[in-house]
């Protein structure tokens, strides 16, 4: 009543349709883009779910892997080749947190020196197959790649975005 301008229909009409841009983002697709692996993600699931047991333990050689690990819902490590050389975040080695083995912590972070190193690492600790969603990322690192193509067999094809090796078996 003491502001009867907000009453006419152009203002309320304004703040409804204000109201609604701000919540279409809940009822229509997104309009951020996605990276590509969260884009393929749901295809690079179903490959792992064909090829793989639901106790497997994969290595992700990814940078974005979370769309990827929730659609293939099996155990892995996430193995960033884009920290390789760095030490670990000291969250992780906060003893406050949780009981911490020095000496398995030392283990990793001298594994990760070196993306051989580090994958043969995770294979030991029983990574049975290593999925790189995006091929670029994989090839970016010529010698973890050739060795991984000199050790293991590849389970996707030539035709495919993406590499999936099975690290139990070797060639």
């Amino acid at each position: 009543e003491m502001f009867p301008s907000l009453k006419s229909k152009s203002v309320v009409s304004f703040f409804l349709g204000l109201y609604f841009l701000i919540s279409s983002r809940y009822f229509f697709h997104p309009i951020f883009k996605y990276s590509p692996e969260e884009r393929d993600a749901l295809r690079v699931a179903e490959a792992i779910h064909l090829k793989t047991r639901p106790q497997d333990v994969l290595i992700v050689a990814s940078r974005h892997p979370t769309a990827l690990l929730y659609y293939a819902d099996r155990a892995s490590w996430n193995m960033d080749l884009n920290d390789i050389g760095r030490p670990l975040d000291p969250y992780l080695k906060n003893a406050r947190l949780k009981k911490l083995n020095t000496a398995e912590i030392e283990q990793l972070e001298t594994a990760m020196k070196d993306p051989v190193v580090w994958l043969e690492y995770l294979r030991r600790q029983g990574a049975r197959y290593l999925i790189a969603p995006v091929k670029k990322e994989l090839q970016a690192f010529p010698k973890l790649l050739a060795h991984l193509k000199q050790n293991y067999p590849i389970l996707s094809g030539d035709d495919k975005d993406f590499y999936l090796f099975e690290l139990t078996a070797k060639t």
